[in-house]
């Protein structure tokens, strides 16, 4: 069953290899052009300077808004990636066999219908999980050679910030795996190719927004940053932030008891005193009243050493969830009937 399911999806599989191989050499191609042109502008190019060259730094420019325009390109394409092979390998791995009544014939081949799905499912499944762990490794050395400071491509250090954390780290790989077992899921309940395509998108866009905006953030726990009157002082005098969580994720603004009041604030305590901190200074919700009452305002945020648990509860998550979708196909696959 491994030989025939490689003769049957060895033609998709050397297209996706090729694909991502090209992508690959693209990153490369970006990622030199866009250093060569950084470090030569910083050397020779002085900005408020007069130089002779000012043809030649205008070039070095273009050059690097040329290269920067194409990584946001390749951002886009790597964060697509999951999902597209989960359509391209996991939406047709099963469908295919029913819309061609070929599965009929297999089941009369002497081989149990969990073995023949658990052999087709397992040979795909390495060769998906491959070509994301090589785009990932691909991924994360190319992000970290751009430099913090000019026209930013990535900055390594902010890798926890939600713009950057899904391309970083493990969790690509999780959510290939995710994406492949979903769509292999789908091809077996629903058995369309179309239907399990676009199921494999909407519900691959779903999960992953609804984990970002409701769990990720409570995988480690978040730290409190106040805000106060010094801070926005501070703030208006050398117009830098008002609180400093390094480089961090802010995850949300709220309050938090003070340190003197060693207390744990509930919700009721907190809608009074912000009621009655209103009714003094409605425009400023008066910080220094809500220090009064043994309250702090504030952000809530994961800081940047995090980030590595983070990855590794965001990617058990989604592993688990596509071995759960495995098992739904196998459930699905044995209620069948001809």
């Amino acid at each position: 069953m491994i030989w025939l399911t490689w003769r049957q999806h060895r033609g998709v599989v050397a297209v996706c290899s090729a694909i991502t191989l090209a992508l690959i050499v693209w990153m490369w191609v970006v990622q030199h052009d866009y250093l060569g042109a950084f470090h030569t502008y910083a050397k020779s190019c002085q900005p408020g300077q007069l130089f002779v060259g000012a043809s030649v730094c205008n070039r070095l420019l273009s050059e690097q808004g040329s290269a920067a325009g194409q990584a946001t390109f390749i951002r886009l394409l790597l964060m697509a990636a999951p999902v597209l092979l989960g359509i391209v390998l996991g939406a047709p791995l099963f469908a295919v066999e029913f819309e061609r009544k070929t599965v009929i014939l297999v089941f009369t081949q002497g081989i149990s219908r969990t073995r023949w799905m658990a052999s087709r499912w397992l040979g795909i499944c390495l060769c998906v999980v491959g070509l994301a762990s090589v785009l990932d490794i691909i991924a994360n050395w190319w992000f970290g050679l751009f430099p913090v400071h000019g026209p930013v491509i990535f900055d390594e250090v902010s890798r926890i910030q939600p713009t950057n954390f899904d391309l970083t780290g493990i969790v690509p790989v999780a959510y290939a795996i995710f994406a492949f077992a979903l769509g292999s899921a789908l091809s077996m309940v629903l058995r369309r190719t179309g239907l399990a395509i676009l199921g494999t998108v909407g519900l691959f866009i779903t999960a992953r927004v609804l984990f970002e905006e409701f769990v990720r953030a409570h995988l480690a726990p978040m730290l409190f940053a106040p805000i106060s009157f010094a801070s926005i002082a501070r703030s208006n005098r050398t117009g830098g932030p008002l609180y400093s969580t390094g480089r961090g994720w802010i995850v949300r603004y709220g309050y938090e008891g003070t340190a003197k009041s060693h207390r744990s604030i509930s919700h009721a305590y907190l809608d009074h005193v912000l009621k009655l901190c209103n009714a003094v200074l409605p425009s400023l919700n008066s910080p220094s009243c809500l220090t009064q009452h043994g309250i702090e305002s504030g952000v809530f945020y994961q800081p940047a050493s995090h980030y590595w648990a983070l990855q590794r509860g965001e990617a058990a998550a989604f592993t688990v969830a596509g071995g759960a979708l495995f098992a739904l196909a196998v459930w699905s696959l044995r209620r069948w009937r001809a």
